[in-house]
């Protein structure tokens, strides 16, 4: 997956060149194990530059079946993956510490910088390390900042836009002025056929979204950073991950405002945790952001009436007309974020 908008420039070619349409639609059943095989990937279909800060571009055409010919071939289906190894991210630079936050005196917090990269809309230095088994590219806060919040980017299939420097644009400096702490895990797994660096979360089972939250988990640990209070964003296969699985087994542990954008799954993992209790249930905040011509409206529409159903707070945004992710994702993102901070 891809997409995301850099506010003023943007990797159209990079993070819109979607390939077919991969997942929910053709994924088949679900149970508590998670998702079983189906299409290939849950593609942005001509995905345009619009989602992430609202700006239209030239998108590719989307077809009735989900497909899109946004500047490459369609994928066929396939199963899904089990694993594969850990995608470097494509940035460059060599280790050092990503610390920031703590006391006086006390401890250093953070965790080895593995690789480097630089932030296209802010210059400011990211870092990319593996944690619990799980990448994660993040932007430390300045040296001596204490991490009030954490802030979790799920990313769409394909990993592009994780791939890219510009992964943060519109949120890093939203994100360093309330000294929030921003990361975006990189799935564990790959649609078969897929190259190792060709992550998507569209291919995940219920035991990566445990693995994911595990590793979110030890990832804070490091930082001092709460996790009562987490503010998640994704897009396509990343929303869907959220939606059936991620939020049904560690949304308990990890509570938070989440604001997924075109994309959600109609098959849901069973409770981890008790959902009827207000707490943790009402730590959680949910936000559905899509087109009325996505192809994966059923999974937007089920998983609102869904978790409306199980007693969640949940509002959503529509765009009257809009194909996938073909709508400003950012700025509603930070609209429910601080409404509800």
């Amino acid at each position: 997956m891809k997409m995301f908008e850099s506010l003023g420039c943007m990797l159209l070619l990079a993070v819109c060149g979607c390939s077919g349409a991969k997942g929910d639609p053709a994924r088949g059943t679900v149970g508590n194990g998670g998702a079983s095989s189906g299409a290939s990937g849950l593609g942005f279909a001509g995905a345009s530059m619009s989602s992430f800060g609202g700006a239209s571009a030239a998108g590719g055409a989307n077809s009735s079946g989900g497909m899109n010919s946004f500047g490459g071939a369609n994928s066929a289906g396939g199963a899904n993956s089990s694993g594969g190894t850990n995608a470097s991210g494509g940035a460059s630079g060599s280790a050092g510490s990503s610390g920031g936050g703590g006391t006086a005196g006390g401890p250093p917090v953070g965790v080895d910088c593995e690789q480097s990269f630089t932030d296209t809309d802010t210059s400011l230095p990211g870092c990319i390390a593996e944690v619990g088994g799980i990448t994660f590219k993040f932007l430390p806060l300045a040296s001596g900042k204490a991490v009030k919040r954490l802030a979790v980017y799920m990313h769409a299939d394909t990993a592009v836009d994780w791939n890219s420097d510009s992964l943060f644009s519109g949120v890093a400096a939203w994100m360093a002025a309330r000294d929030i702490l921003v990361t975006a895990p990189l799935s564990p797994v790959a649609y078969d056929g897929d190259p190792p660096s060709s992550r998507s979360f569209g291919a995940a089972q219920n035991s990566d979204a445990r693995k994911v939250g595990a590793a979110l988990e030890s990832f804070a640990a490091a930082f001092d950073a709460p996790t009562n209070h987490i503010l998640y964003y994704s897009m396509s296969g990343g929303s869907w991950f959220l939606t059936s699985s991620f939020i049904p087994l560690m949304g308990g542990r990890l509570p938070g405002l989440f604001a997924m954008s075109c994309g959600a799954s109609e098959f849901w993992a069973d409770y981890a945790w008790d959902e009827k209790a207000a707490s943790p249930r009402d730590q959680i905040k949910l936000f559905f952001n899509y087109g009325t011509a996505d192809f994966l409206l059923a999974g937007e529409e089920g998983s609102v009436a869904k978790y409306k159903g199980d007693g969640f707070t949940v509002t959503e945004k529509t765009y009257p007309g809009a194909q996938h992710c073909e709508h400003p994702v950012i700025e509603p993102t930070l609209t429910f974020w601080e409404a509800n901070l």
